[in-house]
Order: C-alpha cells, then sequence, then structure tokens
C-alpha cells in the first residue's frame, strides 16, 4: 500500500506559534499553499482521500480532490490533538506548564482535552484500519503536525518524543509505502529540525 500524507496550509495560529487543536481556518498564505500541492500531486495516482473534518486540513484537502476523481471523507479521527483549555495558548507557555507539572510528555492531559498517547493512539487505530482495508492501493490523508509525527513514530518504529522533536512543514508531503506495520519512506518534504523553544512539540 502507498500512503501519501499532508500537512495542512499555514495558519495565523501557525504564524504567531500557538497551540491549535480547534477549528481553524487557513489563512492567504495557506490556500496558495495548498494549490500549490494540489498542484504538485495532480499526477499521482490517488484511489481514496481521507480528511481530517477541521477546516484548515479539509479545504486542503478540497483542492487536491479538485484532480482526482475519487471519494473524500472528513474524518474525526485525523484531527488534531484536542488541546482542551489550553487552545490558543503560545508553544512557550504550555511546554512551562508540562514541565512544571511532572507528568510525563504523552501522559499530560489538557483539562477537556487529550494527551499526546490517547491522539497517537486513536491516529494508529485509524491508520491500520486503513492499510487494512486498502491493501495495494494509494490513499491520500490530509491532516495535522501532531497526528503526521504520531503516524511516523507508528510506521518507522520510532519513540513518539523523538519524533516530536522535529517540526512539520504546512503542506509538507510524506510518502510511504506500507507493509504490514512498517512504512519505507519515499519521499519526505514534511520535516525540519525543530528550534529550541518548540521542539518538545514541533509546531501542531
Amino acid at each position: 500500500m502507498r500512503l501519501i500524507i499532508v500537512r495542512h496550509g499555514q495558519t495565523n495560529h501557525n504564524v504567531r506559534g500557538v497551540v491549535q487543536g480547534s477549528d481553524v481556518r487557513l489563512n492567504k498564505i495557506g490556500r496558495r499553499q495548498a494549490k500549490k500541492v494540489a498542484l504538485k500531486l495532480s499526477r499521482e495516482e490517488i484511489d481514496i482521500i481521507f480528511s481530517s473534518d477541521l477546516r484548515r486540513a479539509a479545504d486542503t484537502a478540497r483542492e487536491i480532490a479538485r484532480f482526482h476523481k475519487v471519494p473524500v471523507y472528513y474524518v474525526k479521527e485525523l484531527r488534531e490533538r484536542n488541546a482542551g483549555e489550553f487552545e490558543g495558548m503560545s508553544h512557550e507557555r504550555f511546554a512551562g506548564i508540562i514541565r512544571a507539572s511532572g507528568v510525563p510528555l504523552l501522559d499530560f492531559k489538557p483539562g477537556k482535552g487529550e494527551s499526546l498517547a490517547e491522539m497517537s493512539d486513536r491516529a494508529g487505530r485509524f491508520a491500520g484500519r486503513i492499510c487494512r482495508e486498502y491493501k495495494g492501493k494509494t490513499v491520500l490523508l490530509v491532516t495535522h503536525g501532531g497526528v503526521v509525527k504520531a503516524l511516523a513514530s507508528l510506521y518507522f518504529n520510532t519513540p513518539l518524543e523523538e519524533q516530536f522533536k522535529l517540526r512539520t512543514v504546512n503542506t509538507g508531503v510524506l510518502v510511504l509505502e506500507v507493509t504490514g506495520s512498517r512504512g519505507r519512506k519515499v519521499r519526505d518534504e514534511m520535516f525540519s529540525e525543530g528550534d529550541k523553544e518548540v521542539e518538545v512539540f514541533g509546531r501542531l
């Protein structure tokens, strides 16, 4: 199975460096990015598209889908981590709160939100189902930085904590050949090294 994973285009929350688990729209640059990545992927033979139902991902997926007459499904399983009461907070402040709590990074759960471990489990279970149901097909996922890192951790068999030291790029593309529970990287235009202030989380 061929799995193409795309992160959504830029939002104003990305520019400001704040947590954005909820429904945030693409900004002007993000809309241009979505059109560019759609053109870049226009010659790929895609069988089906799944996207997070949050608008920044869904709008990116719609641009890509314009070049492909295939089913498109918008699903909650590919949503970004629910940041709960910390929605809109700077990544730096969020990191400080987690450090002060003494709770391991993966287990820290914001009020009315979910932990990284819960988000990773949600995304992993969905990806596992997709891989079982679409063997031999090319599936495109449009999602968010946190989910991208969770899936990369799963398929590359790397610790999630280490994966979150990398930063995902808006409309970055990661292409994998997936066999069983392992993925072989075919193309990577997704990751860059995170800076010291936000490396714990990446720019979600």
